[in-house]
Formats: C-alpha cells, structure tokens, sequence
C-alpha cells in the first residue's frame, strides 16, 4: 500500500473521529458554565442576613428569564424548523462521513469490512440507537453479503441518508465501488466544513451570553442595593463615579465572607463542569488517567515505530524505552507490555489490551502488519493520538480559565478595597 495514501488515510480518520465528538464541544461548553456560574449566586446569597428572601426573589426572576427565553426559542424554532433540523443533522452526518471513510480503508487495505465496522461499533454505549444498528449491519457484511446489498437493509438504511444509499448502490466490483465512495466524501466535506464552522461559533455565543447573564444577575442582585445603601448614607447630589467607586468599596467591604464561602461552595460543581465538558464523546466522560496518558501512549508508540523501522525487536525497543523513562508508572506499563508479547501474543493485541491503542486503530494496524508497513502505521497513530490530546489539553485549559479569572478577580477586588475603602471614608468625612 502507498504510504502517501496511507498518510492521508490516517490523518483523515483522525480528523473525523475527533470531529464526530466535537460539534456538541461548544455548545456543552456554554452550558456547563452557564450551570456553574447559576450556582456560584445561590451560594453567594444564602451567607447574607436576608438570603432567604433574596434566594426567592432570584428564584422567581429566574424561573421568568428562563420561561421568555424558553418561549422565545420555541418560536424561532416554529419559524425555522430547516435550520433546527439542519442543527440536529451535523452529528449524524460526521458519523455518517466517518463510516464511509472506515468502508474506504478497509476496501483499500484488504481488511475486512465487517470487522472494520464491527470494532468502530464498540466505540458507542451499549444502548447507542446508532450502535446497535452499525452492528446488526456488520453482521450482515460478515455473513456475506455485499456492501450495497446491506445497504438494503433495515439498518443499512438507519445508517446512511437516502441520496447516499441511491449512489453506492450503482457500484458493483470494488473500484466502482471506491469511485463512487470518493465523491460522496468530497460532496459531503463540503458542507461538513461549513456546518461545524457556524455550529462552533453558536457554542461561543452561548458562551458569552451566559457570562452577560451572570453579570447582569450580579449587577441586579448586589451592586444596586449597595448604591441604595450609598443614597441613603449620603448626599444624592455625588458625582456618578464617585457614587459607582463607593458602591462597589461598600460591597467587597461587607460581603467579602460571601464570596469565599461561595467559592468554597462551588468549587466542587466546577471541577464536575470541567470533568464533564473534556468527554471523550458525546455520551462518556473522559477519566482523568486516561486524559493525561494519551500523550504518553501517543510517546511509546512513536518510540516503537521508529524502532520497529530501524529493524529493531520489540524487546530491545522496550528495554531501551524503560531505560530512559524516569516515570515508573510508565515504566511498569511497558514492561508489562512486553511481557504478554514475549508470551506469543500478537502485537497488536498487546497494544490493545494495554490501552495503548483503541479498536479502530488496531482494526487499521492488523493488515499492516501482514504488508509489512507496521511501523509507519504506529508513528502516524502516534501523530493522531497528540493532534487529539493536543485539542483535549486546550479545551481543559479554556475551561480552567473561566473560574480562575473570577476567583483572582474577586481577590484584586478584596485587596483593593482593603487598601481604599479607610481612605474614602476619611475624605468623605473630611469635606
């Protein structure tokens, strides 16, 4: 096989896998911050001498805000139901396009389809509706019938639009077949390009209006009580900055206990925001270990093929890796690596069942090791692995970012009233 064309074949698959899970990124974003900065107010309202009757009165506004928004939307959605479907819709097609690019690998490599699909369908929940039918579908490939005559079928057709089944069933011999699978992907990644695009940017919209909203709340629900308070202590004929400086002194001077307790409070629903918006897909959390192994399974599986390429053994390639790794967990890991495979298992299955790799990379790696490309294969899913872990650590850090600008907002403040509000006071008592 060419390695050129195993190279783009590679990079693709992992382009769309990632893309698969990443549309609902921005919009999940938006939501658990949302969640997370409508629970920091509760907690800052229920330290305060009248939080019970602010807690109401935040209640009742909220559940308001929510009904008009509510409405709201439910209204754009009867006047534009296209573009609500069409929203829907960009999920189905990522997978739809990523089935057909495994179909593609498989057909090109000699692998069979059946089992491609078969291992792709792990990937999915036990109860996934899409799960279920890819692999009654790959069961049908694996009992041998034809691609375009699965297609047929009851989930052949759950699997794959109309327009799409209507195309791959006019090929007959296989480079037909590959013909006709190469313009729908090129048709399809047109409009996958855009539609990705305009979801990401609703996501960040999302985004910044839950972060106005918690501002609008913070300003309603604290700052105006404190330039009541200010009124009433002194003359309402105050400059308007100076009304604006005092009224914010007044609240870090007397509600300081408020913010540490509600950080304190919070801090648990934000590190559960974190956890959640970093899944590994749309349906499963990712864990924290193998968030943070996915660079260090990407590192060996490098070192191995660049090892594998220079004719080394795998025994070799491992001593020498556990030798120069200061990290004993990682350490232990590759030992016991080679350990299963001098038993006799097969490379790839020991990859597998020490998590180095998933399903669809090993279903990819099993033909290259009968063609004799094994060590290209691994350094170019070492590649996909660091793209991916790459975009997991920059969303964990966006994410991060939110709730450590507010918390070091709230200590400047707290540190800047500290040093003016005695200050003020005197040159107000003096004039």
């Amino acid at each position: 096989m060419n390695d050129d064309r195993t190279l783009d074949i590679l990079i693709s698959t992992a382009i769309l896998e990632r893309r698969r899970r990443a549309p609902m990124n921005g919009l999940r974003n938006g939501i658990a911050v949302l969640l997370v900065l409508l629970l920091f107010i509760p907690c800052l309202l229920l330290g305060s001498p009248q939080g019970i009757t602010k807690l109401q009165e935040f209640t009742f506004g909220l559940f308001v805000v929510f009904g008009v928004v509510f409405f709201t939307l439910l209204a754009l959605a009867v006047c534009f139901w296209p573009l609500l479907l069409g929203f829907f819709a960009i999920i189905g097609r990522s997978r739809q396009n990523l089935l057909l690019l495994l179909v593609k690998t498989a057909m090109e490599t000699g692998t069979p389809v059946g089992k491609v699909l078969h291992c792709y369908s792990l990937t999915f929940p036990v109860f996934s509706w899409y799960g279920h039918n890819l692999r009654a579908f790959a069961a049908l490939l694996a009992d041998g019938f034809g691609f375009a005559e699965a297609l047929k079928s009851r989930n052949g057709r759950r699997l794959l639009r109309h327009d799409m089944i209507s195309t791959l069933e006019l090929g007959g011999d296989d480079e037909e077949m590959l013909a006709s699978l190469q313009n729908v992907m090129e048709e399809e990644a047109r409009f996958d390009r855009f539609e990705i695009t305009t979801l990401f940017r609703f996501g960040y919209l999302f985004l910044v209006l839950a972060i106005l909203f918690f501002v609008g709340s913070f300003f309603l629900m604290v700052i105006v009580p404190s330039f009541d308070r200010i009124f009433s202590d002194f003359s309402p004929e105050l400059p308007a900055l100076t009304v604006v400086v005092l009224a914010v002194a007044d609240f870090f001077a007397y509600h300081w206990p408020l913010f540490a307790s509600g950080f304190l409070l919070v801090l648990p629903w934000i590190l559960v925001g974190l956890f959640l918006v970093t899944g590994v897909s749309t349906m499963r959390p990712i864990g924290f270990r193998r968030f943070f192994n996915a660079a260090d399974s990407a590192q060996f599986l490098r070192v191995l093929g660049t090892g594998i390429g220079k004719k080394q053994t795998v025994n070799r390639i491992v001593d020498t890796y556990a030798a120069y790794c200061r990290n004993p967990y990682l350490r232990a890991r590759a030992q016991k690596m080679l350990r299963r495979h001098e038993q006799g298992r097969p490379l790839v299955d020991v990859l597998r069942k020490g998590r180095y790799i998933n399903a669809v990379e090993a279903a990819l790696l099993e033909p290259a090791a009968r063609m004799g490309n094994q060590s290209f294969i691994l350094r170019q899913i070492a590649i996909g692995k660091t793209r991916r872990h790459k975009m997991s650590v920059d969303l964990f850090g966006k994410m991060l970012l939110i709730p450590a600008l507010l918390f070091c907002g709230l200590c400047v403040g707290l540190f800047v009233a500290g040093l003016f509000l005695p200050l003020v006071e005197l040159i107000l008592a003096l004039t």
